[in-house]
């Protein structure tokens, strides 16, 4: 397996040296898992052919024979199954020369994930905090629910472990301005809760979102850093504010999320009027020290508008679902085109559980065949179907606008070959070949982290200046700035388009380049 700036291992040391290590090792280990009282404890990491049975306790020399005996496939399983188990008996260096014997050896996406948790979780034991840091990031959106939430919590170890911890600040002052109530000083150790689901619904999104924002926090000076716990949430909000007084109870001075609307707002009713949070939605509430950050699909929408009318484009044809997602775009992106002088001539609606559109498309084209683009608000498996039907009824020519759920992430030249020329908005971080590339193959997972990592950065800006009256971050998921009533509002995104099946940063050909949207 690749393994990325790794080094020899060291000769093994004499009994009585590895005996202290081990008993300093365990010492640190029993310090770091002090400091994680609101994280739930990890699981157990069983490679798919290597299952034990429930509640025994795994002989690592038996595993150990097994690999040592293994060839082809089975070696990679047996070599993990038998890191795991001196891992569990706190033999790390055995793990370690384990995992070193098979680094050259290639292996599936599973394995390489299951390899890079294990080395991740190795590394964070012998103390080398940047490359256990390296190992976890390389695991991210290739493993299963559980094993994602084990590399979360070793990620959350990690920061823990060199987080100060402080008696928190008294109360910042009432005042109208949102930033005002955020504390300032994290070097001061300032605690901040996160409110994010990690199972269910929300799960993999809640999950995706604590990455991003332990990578910022990672980025951050060890002594600038606040103190995050972190605090688990099911789909209710009654889930979300027992969590919030909880964090309370444990001395949280500031709360990030929760991720769902409802949450939100059950959350806001629930804590002092003098509590900042930063809320990861935008819900139908304000108050002072309340900050709403979302990724509404509106923007987007706005953003096509913006860019079709800077293109010379006046007559639009839109073609949206039939479904309250379909009439938010719709009302978002006529909004924005018509103020500044376009004019949609037909609104085409569409069944997304279908695949025959041609009827409702040709009544639509025929109502707009003097428009000079196509706004399509439309998922990939949607959007494979309707482009060739668009053609088909005569529009082919039409430049076709989307939004960022056109992209699958499927990234293989075939699937999306129909895609070809569409143009769409997107997030900085996955147009960036050392961020969103290398961070997960799916783009909403990615698009998640990215949301994590601002959202940790506004936070960040608010708390150390809380006086602050205007917020203007450059973000992973776009220019971002903050309203008078403390709403953050995402502009000015990139874009890209689909070439060969495959999406390309920029804009097409026959997209006016001396015109590019303000």
């Amino acid at each position: 397996m690749e393994k990325p700036h790794c080094e020899p291992l060291t000769p093994c040391p004499p009994p009585w040296l590895a005996l202290r290590n081990r008993m300093i090792r365990l010492a640190v280990s029993l310090a770091m898992m002090t400091v994680l009282t609101a994280c739930t404890p990890p699981s157990t990491l069983q490679p798919q052919t290597a299952q034990t049975a429930a509640g025994a306790d795994p002989d690592p020399w038996i595993q150990q024979a097994a690999f040592d005996t293994a060839t082809g496939d089975a070696r990679i399983e047996a070599g993990v199954a038998a890191a795991q188990g001196w891992l569990h008996k706190q033999e790390i260096q055995r793990a370690a020369q384990v995992l070193e014997a098979l680094a050259e050896t290639p292996g599936t996406a599973d394995q390489q994930a299951r390899y890079a948790l294990l080395m991740g979780e190795i590394r964070l034991a012998q103390q080398r905090p940047e490359e256990a840091r390296r190992w976890l990031e390389r695991a991210a959106g290739s493993l299963p629910p559980p094993m994602e939430s084990r590399r979360l919590e070793a990620l959350a170890r990690l920061s823990q472990a060199q987080a100060l911890i402080q008696a928190p600040r008294k109360d910042a002052p009432l005042t109208a301005n949102p930033a005002a109530y955020f504390t300032p000083g994290p070097s001061e150790g300032t605690v901040i809760a996160l409110l994010l689901p990690t199972e269910g619904r929300l799960g993999s999104a809640g999950r995706a979102i604590q990455d991003g924002i332990l990578r910022a926090y990672l980025e951050q000076a060890p002594e600038q850093r606040p103190t995050l716990k972190f605090f688990p949430i099911g789909d209710q909000p009654a889930s979300a504010t027992a969590a919030a007084n909880q964090a309370l109870a444990v001395g949280a001075r500031a709360l990030i999320g929760p991720l769902d609307k409802p949450a939100v707002e059950a959350v806001v009713r629930a804590v002092p009027v003098n509590l900042p949070m930063l809320a990861l939605n935008r819900a139908d509430v304000t108050r002072a020290g309340l900050v709403q950050f979302g990724l509404p699909p509106e923007d987007e929408a706005r953003t096509v508008a913006q860019q079709a009318l800077a293109s010379g484009r006046r007559q639009a044809w839109v073609v949206i679902p039939r479904n309250e997602w379909g009439e938010r775009l719709l009302m978002a992106f006529d909004s924005a085109f018509t103020a500044r002088g376009g004019r949609i001539r037909h609104t085409t609606r569409y069944a997304p559980t279908e695949s025959d559109f041609q009827a409702p498309l040709r009544q639509g084209w025929a109502g707009a065949s003097d428009a000079d683009m196509l706004f399509l608000a439309a998922f990939a498996p949607q959007a494979r179907l309707l482009r060739p039907q668009i053609r088909f009824v005569g529009a082919g020519n039409l430049p076709i606008y989307a939004t960022s759920a056109i992209d699958a992430g499927t990234h293989d030249g075939v699937a999306d070959l129909d895609l070809d020329a569409v143009r769409f908005p997107e997030m900085p971080w996955l147009l960036s070949a050392n961020q969103g590339a290398q961070m997960a193959v799916d783009p909403a997972f990615a698009r998640m982290q990215a949301f994590g990592f601002d959202a940790y950065h506004i936070w960040q800006q608010l708390a150390a200046n809380p006086a602050l009256q205007e917020l203007h971050l450059a973000g992973a998921t776009g220019m971002l700035s903050m309203t008078p009533d403390g709403r953050i509002e995402r502009h000015d995104l990139p874009w890209a388009y689909f070439a060969n099946g495959r999406v390309v940063p920029g804009l097409p050909a026959d997209e006016p380049a001396s015109m590019a949207a303000p």
